[in-house]
């Protein structure tokens, strides 16, 4: 459900972005005159998100080894790169559609990079530059050809999508000092309300540099965060998307301790949610995870609890970890549906990594946190958990849920053997990282 208003979202967004120009010739026509291409399905569409997910604009059967097909929009809109692609290909290129756009291209071959650009310099030029980026060794090339398209096309798409190449692609000072002034540099020379950026195919690419143009620590991000965000309606669509993008961030970067940063941005960006932006399941999630980051920093000791296993002995935490570099707790429902999904990857993963580092000691915790046991030992066995030591708790009460904030299910927690939390969740990503630390 929450996916399917998303993208309802997403298609009226980009309706009422199709309606806002009034000025110029309406919408765009682009005319493929193709060869050898019978029963080929064209495709045009965009790329949204933070996911890269494919939103299909429209689409276009060949029917005869010799026809010209034709894409076209009546409406007046905004500036958009969209992909094309035969669906029979895994990539496609791009195409900068500006309004009143004409563009007529050939293709003759299955392969849609092989495209001729025959009416509009713009996509021709700009297919040029795709296929120059592809290249080897063309940073100068491309440097030059951004410099002489820019001026070319100053009103057009390809103007901020080039603007916004030459930042991502500029190389980043090594003092801190240039450093926070090239960071600031980022949205002076993007105008961040911008309502292209919306549906810009590199913009996570340019949100990426910009964060990693200072140190990756909960200072700089804060003030990351805050440099985007604040003052921005989230009435606006980019807010959405730069909210969205760094939430996405701060689970790549979640081994860098970022808790703080998380906490920041649901509380200053996402918590009221006033614009609806966010379900009231993810504000279920985040609100947890802000609370779990507060009461369990990283690096701060995992409480003292002890469990039990199907025969009743008594586990303690405390003396199961020491023996381990890392100890990897998971805790689960045997009715929850993510648990289900979660809890195989999380043991062939684990596999895995054991293989891969086998100078780490590593023990894998599983901990029943439901007060029925019905169906406990044949999770273990259906979810291939039987080489994990799996306990439940015998306290009636189950105090360690307050002390964990393990209300909910699934919860994680990778402690090293003094337990000291590193992370609180299940990030393969962030786990493999850690264990390349030296604690």
């Amino acid at each position: 459900m929450k996916i399917f208003r998303f993208f309802l979202i997403l298609i009226i967004s980009i309706q009422t972005f199709a309606q806002k120009v009034t000025n110029g010739s309406q919408g765009y026509q682009v005319t493929i005159a193709t060869k050898n291409l019978k029963a080929q399905k064209l495709l045009l569409f965009m790329k949204y998100g933070v996911n890269n997910q494919v939103v299909i604009s429209d689409s276009l059967t060949i029917k005869t080894n010799d026809q010209k097909v034709v894409f076209k929009k009546n409406q007046n809109l905004l500036g958009v790169i969209y992909f094309l692609k035969l669906a029979s290909q895994p990539q496609g290129i791009m195409l900068a559609l500006d309004n009143g756009t004409q563009a007529s291209l050939e293709l003759y071959d299955a392969n849609v990079e092989n495209i001729n650009c025959v009416q509009s310099n713009l996509n021709k030029d700009f297919i040029a530059y795709q296929r120059l980026k592809k290249t080897e060794n063309s940073s100068v090339q491309l440097k030059i050809l951004r410099n002489t398209l820019l001026p070319k096309y100053p009103k057009s798409i390809v103007n901020l999508y080039l603007r916004i190449e030459d930042k991502i692609l500029e190389n980043a000072p090594s003092t801190i000092e240039e450093k926070i002034k090239f960071n600031h540099s980022f949205f002076t020379t993007i105008d961040k309300s911008d309502q292209r950026i919306y549906l810009l195919p590199n913009i996570n690419q340019y949100l990426y540099a910009f964060t990693i143009s200072t140190p990756v620590t909960d200072d700089y991000y804060k003030k990351n965060i805050d440099y985007v965000l604040k003052g921005m309606d989230c009435k606006s669509r980019n807010y959405q998307v730069y909210a969205r993008w760094f939430l996405s961030n701060l689970s790549y970067f979640e081994s860098f301790n970022l808790d703080l940063s998380f906490n920041h941005l649901f509380k200053n960006y996402i918590e009221s949610n006033s614009c609806k932006l966010f379900s009231d399941s993810e504000l279920v999630t985040f609100r947890t995870k802000s609370i779990t980051n507060t009461l369990l920093p990283n690096y701060i000791k995992l409480p003292s609890i002890s469990f039990v296993d199907k025969e009743n002995k008594t586990f303690s935490l405390e003396t199961s970890y020491a023996n381990y570099d890392y100890t990897f707790l998971a805790f689960f429902s045997p009715s929850c549906h993510h648990c289900q999904q979660t809890m195989p990857i999380a043991s062939s993963t684990f596999a895995a990594l054991k293989l891969k580092y086998p100078n780490k000691k590593i023990q894998l915790i599983t901990v029943l946190n439901d007060a029925d046991e019905s169906q406990w030992q044949q999770f273990i066995a259906e979810r291939k958990l039987s080489g994990w030591l799996n306990l439940k708790s015998d306290d009636p009460k189950r105090k360690y849920q307050s002390e964990l904030n393990a209300f909910s299910n699934p919860n994680f927690f990778l402690v090293d053997s003094k337990g000291h939390i590193h992370l609180k969740s299940f990030n393969p990503k962030a786990i493999e990282e850690i264990f390349l630390k030296k604690i």
